[in-house]
């Protein structure tokens, strides 16, 4: 657990306590690489179901005819496959980009969670569906519903606890613990002792992290993989994280800057 000064953090921290102590079903909504998927899997791990598995699927990476027999599974006389639904019996059912499902497997999604079964065409009962949905997007999902994306039933069955999750920009004030947390992690792995200069928050502090939790984790791993040092100097960033204002080296030959 990464302590955090951001209130929006600890409030996300919040719910996702009184969250793990239920099984409603649950939306984690924010923009790519913010944590979405382990903030469900933190859940799953604090709640009554963690012995059980947590199936993660993305709704939006294959065609639709796929997608139905990978999530729904299929039987028939001759073949029968277990879908990601069965798989997470007793467990916690994680389906990414919720609103990238096709409508017609909205409304199959709908059906299972009214019926409460799996349907099957060798059984006319199915087996039970014993798991727990959590479902994320990156847009809001209201804006689905509008846009015509996502069946408004579907929107209320799947958002009965609602966690926005916020962007790194705007939790700049955690920078210092995240990239102690991802050095730890890193040198954990790598049986490493790389640390990094105090100097070098500060200027990333100054970048705006587009890519998110995602792209500071992957700048750690690189910067503590390539630095010549134990410890990331603010000269081992990227020339596209160094503020230009500070940084650039192409001054005026008739400006003239103190050293400080």
């Amino acid at each position: 657990v990464i302590s955090s000064q951001s209130s929006d953090v600890n409030h996300v921290k919040s719910l996702v306590k009184k969250a793990s102590k239920s099984d409603v079903s649950i939306l984690v909504q924010g923009e790519q690489g913010t944590g979405k998927k382990e903030l469900a899997r933190s859940i799953h791990l604090a709640s009554k179901r963690q012995k059980y598995p947590f199936m993660h699927y993305e709704c939006g990476a294959l065609p639709a005819e796929i997608i139905e027999r990978e999530l729904f599974g299929i039987a028939t006389a001759e073949f029968e496959e277990v879908g990601a639904i069965e798989v997470a019996d007793k467990g916690t059912l994680y389906l990414e980009d919720i609103a990238k499902l096709p409508l017609h497997l909205q409304s199959r999604l709908v059906k299972l969670l009214d019926d409460n079964q799996v349907p099957s065409l060798l059984s006319a009962h199915g087996p039970k569906n014993n798991f727990r949905l959590m479902v994320s997007n990156v847009t809001p999902l209201n804006l689905e519903v509008k846009n015509g994306n996502l069946r408004e039933d579907l929107f209320y069955q799947i958002s009965i606890v609602t966690i926005n999750v916020p962007p790194l920009r705007t939790r700049l004030v955690d920078l210092s613990a995240l990239v102690d947390f991802y050095l730890k992690r890193y040198n954990e792995k790598n049986e490493d002792h790389i640390s990094s200069n105090p100097r070098v928050i500060s200027v990333l502090s100054q970048y705006s992290f587009p890519g998110n939790l995602r792209e500071l984790a992957n700048l750690i791993e690189q910067l503590a993989a390539l630095t010549t040092s134990k410890k990331i100097e603010v000269g081992d960033l990227p020339p596209n994280i160094l503020p230009d204002s500070s940084w650039s080296l192409k001054q005026n030959k008739n400006e003239h800057f103190s050293l400080s």
